[in-house]
């Protein structure tokens, strides 16, 4: 019988003999969606690798990230390949405040304690924000930050949205409205 714990994932597909010149695996987890292998809480396995280096991706921007949620729950596309061309239909959601806030405040409480679980660890925090505006700056960032030589790094996927979040949202000036002067205003 394979070894399905948690562990043994990892060691079979993560840390695994690999060609001298590999320098540096990765590999993707979704906060809150990926939690459990096996039946076992994957982030306490993960935080026993005390070398292992993490990525924190964030998007600053959390309807962004919503709207990205929902539309991706409605058409199951969860990755956009870099050549992608596909037309994908126009969506228009409407956005209530209170389901906003609760993401919002879900979203950094999950944050804070991953950040707390890992806080021994190296992380390199990074925003999509900064990804998409800088990437040679966050490229440079990445290699030294993992250790790696210099080599010229292409992203394998897309972006999935390229329509901005305000043709996206309909009531995208009611929220930013509602939202003004509050804890929230700078996530929108």
């Amino acid at each position: 019988m394979q070894d399905t714990t948690a562990a043994g994932v990892l060691e079979r597909h993560l840390f695994r003999p690999y060609f001298e010149y590999v320098e540096a695996v990765g590999f993707v987890l979704f906060r809150d969606l990926d939690t459990h292998w096996a039946g076992q809480n994957v982030w306490g396995a993960l935080a026993d690798v005390r070398d292992l280096k993490i990525i924190l991706l964030d998007r600053r921007n959390r309807l962004e990230r919503l709207v990205s949620l929902k539309k991706s729950l409605c058409d199951h596309v969860w990755y956009v390949g870099r050549e992608d061309k596909r037309l994908r239909p126009h969506v228009e959601l409407s956005v209530p405040l209170h389901e906003l806030v609760v993401f919002i405040d879900r979203d950094l409480v999950n944050r804070a304690q991953f950040c707390d679980q890992f806080h021994g660890h190296d992380i390199l925090p990074i925003t999509y924000e900064e990804l998409l505006a800088t990437p040679e700056v966050v490229h440079a960032r990445l290699l030294k930050f993992l250790g790696v030589s210099a080599a010229m790094l292409q992203s394998g996927t897309g972006k999935k949205e390229k329509a901005p979040v305000s043709a996206v949202v309909n009531n995208i000036d009611q929220l930013k409205s509602e939202l003004s002067g509050t804890k929230y205003e700078s996530y929108i």
